[in-house]
């Protein structure tokens, strides 16, 4: 549950909190104050000895049937919450933040890729008086933008209850966290780019056509014969987009 102090998301934990015990769910809390542990015989736990791992230590083999974990902002306190979720022990995050995407970097910055979507289910993000639940989901298949032939597991993060994509997660030489109108923006300005480039082309060959468009590269199917007279147009087009741009034999 992500939120600034203000948004209301430490009253909406206290409300899903006190449903949880009231169906006789085991809830133990952990924070380093008394933000939530005040409430009715809720057990509070704050860092053993200072050390919030050994509480999370502790908690992992009394297994309560979820933990509430609030003001997570020490690198110690992500891997608390991962150790928890791998032990197999329903948590609820509370991050005082605003940003989704930090948050998503956070976590993806010490997990990998199959990790992440059994540690994270979903993302609550309160801001500017609106709440947003996000879905994760693992799936194979090329990233937004990409080179559709280079399948790959990702992880879409996406808005309910429409489901709309709003990030991806991958590797790509690194682990990367996407915003997908960003790259939604960009591929229809490379898009429209090679649309421009095609109409000039098919001056020369009317059969020319736009095979793909991607973040990285555009590739035009025409005549082969056509491929070494288009060196000044192809430099042209890379120096002025800043993306490759290849042409290929057409087929037949």
């Amino acid at each position: 549950m992500i939120g600034a102090p203000e948004s209301g998301i430490l009253e909406l934990a206290k409300i899903l909190m006190n449903a949880l015990h009231e169906r006789g769910r085991v809830v133990k809390v952990i924070e380093y104050g008394r933000m939530l542990g005040g409430i009715g015989s809720l057990t509070c736990y704050g860092p053993l000895e200072g050390d919030v791992e050994k509480t999370v230590e502790f908690l992992t083999h009394i297994k309560p049937d979820c933990v509430i974990f609030n003001d997570m902002i020490d690198p110690k306190d992500f891997k608390s919450f991962i150790k928890l979720r791998l032990a197999g022990i329903t948590v609820i995050g509370i991050i005082y933040a605003d940003n989704l995407l930090q948050v998503l970097k956070r976590f993806v910055s010490k997990l990998d890729l199959d990790l992440l979507t059994k540690t994270l289910n979903f993302l609550t993000l309160a801001a500017d008086k609106i709440l947003k639940i996000y879905e994760l989901r693992m799936v194979i298949r090329a990233p937004t933008g990409r080179d559709p032939t280079h399948i790959k597991p990702l992880v879409e993060v996406r808005a309910l209850p429409k489901g709309d994509l709003e990030y991806e997660i991958y590797s790509d030489g690194g682990r990367l966290v996407v915003e997908v109108e960003r790259v939604k923006e960009r591929v229809k300005y490379l898009r429209e780019a090679a649309e421009l480039l095609i109409k000039r082309v098919r001056s020369l060959d009317p059969n020319a056509s736009i095979e793909f468009v991607s973040l990285d590269r555009v590739v035009l199917s025409i005549d082969e014969s056509l491929i070494p007279k288009l060196y000044d147009l192809r430099r042209n087009f890379i120096e002025e987009n800043g993306v490759m741009l290849e042409f290929r034999a057409r087929g037949g």
